[in-house]
């Protein structure tokens, strides 16, 4: 028995010190050397999310890189080179995620990036609005009443599989808390994922408070562009803007062009608010 102990002993303690000296080995290496002395170069920061008294938004994740993976990756060609790096995500300490009882009007402002978001209570001009989404290659936000939901299947999942992104509005306008949690189980149920967002066209806290409670993003917009009119222009396109668009597809095309003219890209709000 003693013979087995020692035995096994002796074994773990050469594995230790193969161990230790292939540790030494790498890390005397003119290849992890060079790897670790510009590292930081590669390296990005994470941002963190901007809060103020009743507003929050969000930051940026970084990235860090992963030393051995580089080093193994590097090693394998024999020599040091900057497209072998291998990164990984550093998410920001402070997120969004952490503050839901704040309104968020305005995405990360470090890309070029909008948002189109819609309220919907019925089905008019949303088959022709999503015609013309999809001719212009575009996604946007619908935040869909929970009563529509209920009656109108065929519109819904021509939402859902059209590729944008569905939210829960209200319940025949009201945000009274046993419809409103039975239509956002509902919603999940059909889109196969949690709901994030909520939707108020301005700061109202009653509004913010039963979607805090959901951990819901209560969003409230920073532009609405009316039926018959358009407000968008040069000064107030700004990157992160998240702009509520009318049902109709009147001004949808000259809006979609415009904001593609400056170079602008449409996204969805998930996309716009992702750190």
């Amino acid at each position: 028995m003693k013979k087995v102990i020692v035995s096994c002993t002796l074994l773990l303690f050469s594995f230790f010190y193969t161990y230790l000296c292939s540790e030494i080995l790498i890390r005397n290496n003119p290849l992890y050397l060079t790897i670790i002395k510009n590292k930081s170069l590669k390296e990005k920061k994470s941002i963190n999310a901007k809060v103020s008294l009743n507003e929050v938004m969000p930051g940026k994740s970084g990235k860090k890189v992963s030393v051995m993976k580089t080093f193994n990756n590097m090693n394998k060609y024999g020599k040091y080179d900057d497209s072998l790096y291998v990164f990984h995500e550093e998410k920001p300490s402070i997120s969004i995620d952490n503050y839901y009882d704040k309104y968020i009007t305005k995405g990360n402002k470090d890309k070029k990036n909008v948002s189109l978001i819609y309220t919907v209570s019925d089905s008019f001009a949303i088959k022709d609005i999503l015609k013309t989404l999809k001719k212009n290659n575009v996604n946007a936000t619908f935040f869909i009443d929970g009563k529509l939901l209920e009656i109108d299947n065929n519109l819904i999942n021509k939402l859902i599989y059209s590729g944008n992104e569905i939210e829960l509005l209200n319940y025949d306008g009201l945000y009274e808390e046993e419809t409103f949690k039975n239509s956002l189980d509902y919603l999940s149920l059909i889109k196969n994922e949690d709901n994030r967002f909520c939707f108020s066209p301005y700061k109202r806290d009653s509004v913010l408070n039963i979607c805090s409670k959901y951990k819901l993003h209560t969003i409230v917009p920073g532009l609405i562009i009316n039926n018959n009119m358009l407000y968008l222009t040069k000064e107030n396109l700004t990157p992160g803007l998240i702009i509520k668009m009318p049902n109709t597809v009147y001004s949808l095309n000259t809006t979609i062009d415009y904001i593609k003219s400056r170079n602008y890209k449409i996204v969805k709000l998930e996309k716009l608010l992702e750190e």
